[in-house]
């Protein structure tokens, strides 16, 4: 391969987008160009070609219509001045002829707004009234609804302190306050939700009262029940001493003692639940004060609402009444306006149209000599300028497309047949290493004596043919080569030699089937003993890689020994690449060496092996330690000749610290998104496709395996 043809997947995707952004840039370019040369040179042709005849007409229609104007202008001067006259003579006689009548119109236009009045005053009342005892019925319901939960709390409450005679006697003294006075209309939706918000908070109290157990004992056990229950005790006592003195002042002190702690108790209970109970009280004597007010404001509310509506009525009715004795008054005072109307506004008309007849005839005849002159002046000057402009405009035009079109043409030669020839060049170097599998492929294989530097697993195919708008058209920027354009897609090492497949699933057919193939590429073009597997395939369980274990049968070293799947297994593995990279660079590399490349250069038959660290799945079955040796790996791996082959499934969360912007940095990234597979970063856009390469048939796959594992029998062993 040449040493200036790059085999590595970055350059691959510069070149396909580099092509497909220049071929558009020039077709952008050409259009451009044309577009511009066309239009600017036709309508520098229409307008000489057009302008000199469009002129000699303006100046013939023009000067023709000045005349007619100003003729028609003068006339129509006149007849204006007519017109006006005679609306003005006429406007004089209607005013004069009608005036009793438009004065007994006037007059019977305010007894009917009257009327009109009386009637919108009439449904107003009305309406007002209806809505008036709606609203009364919408508030006494909504008053008598809260009235029953005030009796049910009220209720509740005594139910509550009924252990507590003092706790009665709360409630009835905190009821024996004044009566508040009666409360406005607007006052009583304010009182309403007072109302409420004092019954809900004792309620809420109420609630929280009930929970004490003592109130709630002696609400059970009345205290007279209590001491008789405590007698009674004593003189069962006493009865079953035998009514002996002692027996009988044992009872006496049994009964007592009983008596005298359910007496402490209640009085404890009593102490604690009173100022509670005062806060209940305190509530509900306010609610009920309320509720009192609520009830006395509403049937007050109604009644003065009500006198309100009918007192405005009456106001209006009137007023009506008063302003209908204005009727004669009104039709006397119509009279008297239009009289002065018509005796001001008439001599003051007729004097304004004929000034205003004059100013016009004078103008017109002073501007229409004027117009005529200079038209005809226009008309020579626009000619001369349209006789000069035409032939320096087009050879202007030539000479600028002339210029456009080499400098185009030179840049296209020198940007696009470049990249053809690199494509190329890179097509014949990789491409014919890596033939299509086949049974004579198999058949003829023989182990390879030196390291492939590339492992090709696809191609970008661009088809320029199916962007038409994208594509220069003139053949001066024909394209140097067929519009479908293939570039070969390979791992390189020991730059761009490892490969991260992400997708929001378990992978499937393109990606496991990619990474059999270039495993198998990967044997078939390394000599045997230069290149170790560790495969790890959590999920499937070994399935995704089965077929590789048929070349265990004959060398188990090349893929470490078998698949591994269990989660200890997997951070063993990893444990033992880190230490096969820290020996590389310690014993081998040292500061001598930047890559495991040079030096096996240098060491020939003793040269070190290339390892590939193959994942499916990931990151299922890796633990945090397992996830920062494979990060490790990743970072220190390539220089050191272990590469990593890896698919992530992207549903499942990556462990604690590990960062996946380091696989992505150090791999060749294929994506597969909504069921298409992209190839590089989510930044690189193209139009290409990409086009994995396919692994060989299972049938083929098996022979070839079974020939590489023969040929790599102790592959191994150093003499």
């Amino acid at each position: 391969m040449s040493n200036r043809i790059s085999n590595k997947t970055s350059r691959s995707l510069e070149l396909i987008r580099a092509l497909e952004e220049t071929v558009a840039d020039f077709a952008k370019r050409e259009d451009m160009v044309t577009r511009d040369t066309r239009s600017r040179r036709y309508a520098a042709e229409r307008k000489f070609n057009e302008g000199v005849e469009r002129i000699d007409e303006l100046l013939a229609k023009s000067t023709a219509q000045v005349t007619a104007k100003f003729e028609g202008s003068e006339s129509a001067v006149h007849r204006k001045h007519e017109s006006r006259l005679g609306r003005i003579k006429k406007f004089n006689n209607a005013g004069v002829r009608d005036l009793p009548k438009l004065a007994q119109e006037a007059r019977e236009r305010w007894l009917g707004g009257l009327q009109m009045k009386k009637f919108r005053a009439d449904k107003a009342l009305t309406a007002s009234l209806h809505k008036a005892s709606a609203d009364h019925a919408a508030l006494s319901a909504r008053a008598a609804e809260q009235r029953e939960l005030l009796l049910s709390t009220d209720r509740n409450a005594k139910r509550a302190f009924c252990g507590y005679n003092a706790l009665m006697a709360l409630l009835r003294r905190e009821r024996q306050s004044e009566k508040g006075a009666v409360p406005s209309v607007d006052q009583l939706p304010v009182l309403l939700e007072e109302c409420a918000t004092k019954i809900q908070s004792a309620q809420d109290k109420l609630g929280e009262f009930s929970s004490q157990p003592l109130p709630k004992f002696f609400r059970s056990m009345p205290l007279g029940f209590l001491i008789v229950l405590s007698l009674v005790l004593g003189a069962v006592v006493a009865f079953a001493m035998g009514f002996s003195v002692l027996a009988l002042i044992l009872g006496a002190g049994v009964g007592g003692g009983l008596a005298l702690v359910f007496l402490m108790v209640h009085s404890s209970g009593l102490t604690k639940a009173k100022p509670a109970a005062r806060a209940i009280a305190i509530d509900l004597a306010e609610a009920i004060k309320l509720d009192e007010q609520l009830a006395v404001g509403v049937v007050a509310g109604h009644e003065a609402e009500t006198q309100r509506l009918k007192a405005e009525h009456e106001r209006t009715l009137a007023e009506i009444a008063t302003q209908w004795e204005r009727a004669d008054t009104v039709e006397s005072d119509f009279k008297k306006a239009v009289q002065g109307k018509l005796k001001v506004q008439v001599p003051r008309a007729t004097v304004l149209n004929d000034s205003t007849r004059d100013a016009k005839l004078a103008r017109i005849a002073g501007v229409r000599e004027g117009e005529i002159s200079v038209l005809t002046q226009d008309a020579d000057a626009k000619k001369a300028v349209f006789d000069a402009t035409r032939d320096k405009e087009i050879s202007a035009l030539d000479s600028e497309e002339s210029e456009k079109w080499t400098a185009l043409e030179s840049e296209w030669k020198g940007k696009v047949i470049p990249l053809y020839e690199e494509i190329r060049e890179i097509n014949a170097a990789i491409n014919p290493q890596f033939p299509d599998w086949t049974r004579a492929l198999v058949d003829g294989w023989t182990p390879p004596k030196t390291f492939s530097p590339a492992t090709r697993f696809g191609r970008l195919e661009l088809d320029l043919a199916q962007q038409p708008d994208s594509v220069p058209s003139d053949p001066r920027l024909a394209l140097p080569g067929p519009p479908l354009v293939s570039v070969p897609l390979a791992l390189s090492f020991p730059d761009e030699g490892s490969m991260l497949f992400e997708s929001s699933d378990t992978g499937g057919a393109a990606v496991i089937g990619t990474l059999n193939n270039v495993i198998l590429r990967l044997l078939s073009k390394t000599p045997p003993g230069k290149v170790a597997f560790t495969i790890i395939d959590p999920v499937g369980l070994g399935q995704s890689f089965a077929g590789l274990m048929h070349v265990a049968d004959h060398e188990d070293s090349i893929i470490n020994r078998r698949i591994w799947t269990q989660r200890d297994q997997i951070e063993e593995r990893l444990a033992e690449l880190n230490e096969h990279i820290e020996k590389v660079i310690q014993m081998y590399l040292r500061n001598e060496y930047a890559t495991i490349t040079e030096y096996n250069e240098q060491a020939g038959s003793v040269a070190e092996k290339y390892h590939f660290l193959v994942i499916a799945d990931f990151p299922s079955g890796f633990s945090e330690t397992s996830a920062k040796r494979l990060q490790s790996i990743a970072i220190s791996g390539p220089r050191c000749g272990v590469f990593t082959l890896i698919h992530r499934d992207q549903r499942q969360p990556l462990p604690d610290g590990f960062v996946a912007d380091e696989l992505r940095q150090s791999s060749v990234l294929i994506r597969q998104e909504k069921g298409q597979i992209f190839v590089g970063p989510d930044s690189f856009k193209t139009a290409a496709k990409l086009i994995l390469d396919p692994p060989p048939s299972d049938e083929l796959a098996v022979d070839l395996v079974h020939r590489i594992g023969k040929a790599s029998i102790d592959s191994n062993r150093v003499e």
